[in-house]
């Protein structure tokens, strides 16, 4: 799979228009179109600005995206990854006790 088609994948699969992620990287949307479309390479900055408008690490851009994670759930986990391990621990208590809550109603 090519770059261009890995854009729009996972573009696509986190329900963003060509328009949304191209505010998000801070570049045109034409370049964008040209650069899905096959007409054109992106430099490695301008693909580094849209994978991170992506919220994606490199090895996810690069795998297929799968599309059981949902974006909230991606955010989420970049969110994550700025924490202690003290504060990850004190989240996975949180989520499994709302979890606990949902399963008793």
């Amino acid at each position: 799979m090519g770059i261009d088609e890995l854009i729009k994948l996972h573009r696509t699969n986190q329900k963003l228009s060509m328009n949304a992620l191209a505010k998000k990287a801070d570049i045109a949307q034409s370049g964008l179109s040209d650069i899905e479309a096959g007409k054109r390479q992106p430099t490695f900055d301008l693909l580094e600005k849209i994978v991170r408008a992506l919220n994606l690490t490199w090895s996810e851009f690069f795998q297929e995206a799968k599309p059981d994670i949902s974006p909230e759930l991606r955010n989420l986990l970049n969110n994550a990854r700025e924490l202690t391990p003290e504060q990850v621990e004190a989240l996975n208590r949180l989520i499994r006790s709302m979890a606990n809550q949902s399963a008793k109603n």
